[in-house]
């Protein structure tokens, strides 16, 4: 190969090499999306023909509920699914300015008690005195703690607390979701932000995406997403990293 040909073949290989990587991708996710969408479309199904069939109002009811259920959890996967096929062929966020922490973090809280129905458990927000200005995408920061905030609530139970909580360390600032619950199993923790992974022990209703989405928001940011279970019982989920803005009071 002559000499001035080798840069422009190492660019194509380069170029082909990234190509596969993204059609390999896309071969995954929608794979990943097929199977997924299967289940819930298939107890649709089943639902709208008891509810066709039956002539007792009380289980015509019931299955109707059922249906209106399956709707939402079929609607949040498919939210969950374009939200990651948003994300992954980002390099960086597309639209970073200084964000408001605190304002984002109050309003997480504020929605998740709203919810309907609302959750039971106690979320206590802590943060540090001051500003907490970051630099990143403010909605994607929104997005990310309402999943750390929904996996906490899925999977805490009525009598147990959730904790929000912010600090600033040397890298940046650490945004916490904790709980006081029962914790993860170590087989479980190795796998927690695999996509599709919930678990075997798992018995409530999820996708196995909210983690993912999580680690991709943070990998945009230049942070990172830690697992754990918390030192006095429980589990710890954090958002760790992100900038420091100006106007930080660390």
């Amino acid at each position: 190969m002559p000499t001035e040909a080798r840069p422009l073949v190492t660019a194509l290989n380069r170029l082909l090499a990234r190509l596969g990587r993204t059609l390999e991708n896309e071969r995954r996710f929608t794979a990943d999306a097929a199977h997924e969408l299967r289940t819930p479309l298939a107890a649709l199904k089943v639902q709208t023909q008891v509810a066709r069939r039956s002539r007792d109002a009380t289980l015509r009811d019931h299955a109707l509920g059922q249906i209106e259920s399956g709707v939402d959890r079929a609607t949040h996967l498919v939210e969950q699914l374009l939200r990651l096929a948003r994300l992954d062929p980002l390099k960086s966020v597309e639209s970073a300015a200084p964000i408001d922490l605190r304002a984002i973090l109050t309003e997480a809280a504020g929605q998740a008690r709203n919810a309907s129905p609302p959750v039971a458990q106690k979320i206590i927000e802590t943060y540090p005195p001051g500003d907490l200005i970051s630099h990143g995408d403010a909605d994607l920061i929104g997005i990310a703690i309402r999943n750390l905030l929904d996996n906490a609530v899925r999977y805490t139970q009525a009598e147990h607390a959730i904790w929000l909580e912010v600090s600033a360390e040397a890298d940046g600032y650490s945004l916490s979701v904790r709980d006081n619950g029962p914790g993860v199993p170590p087989a479980t923790l190795a796998r927690l932000g695999e996509r599709f992974y919930r678990g075997r022990e798992t018995t409530t209703e999820g996708n196995g995406l909210g983690l993912a989405i999580v680690s991709r928001v943070a990998e945009l940011h230049g942070a990172r997403l830690e697992t754990g279970n918390a030192a006095g019982g429980g589990f710890v989920a954090s958002l760790s990293g992100l900038p420091l803005g100006h106007g930080t009071s660390a």
